[in-house]
């Protein structure tokens, strides 16, 4: 879904002041032969800003589990 586009007048005007961060999020679900579950995720981001990257990646992980 792209929410880049101009199309919320409010939004956009908001565009200038913000910070542009990315996130995206594969997950696949699959039920195994022996009844469990399975369950895949791959994931990256960016906070942009001055947030460095390291606090982003070290706290990614718990934030997935919780």
């Amino acid at each position: 879904m792209d929410l880049s586009g101009p199309e919320d007048k409010k939004l956009a005007a908001l565009e200038p002041e913000g910070v542009r961060g990315r996130y995206v999020s594969v997950e696949t679900i699959t039920e195994l032969e022996n009844g469990n579950t399975e369950w895949r995720m791959a994931t990256s981001s960016t906070p942009g800003g001055i947030i460095p990257s390291f606090v982003v990646e070290s706290s990614m992980d718990s934030k997935i589990a919780s």
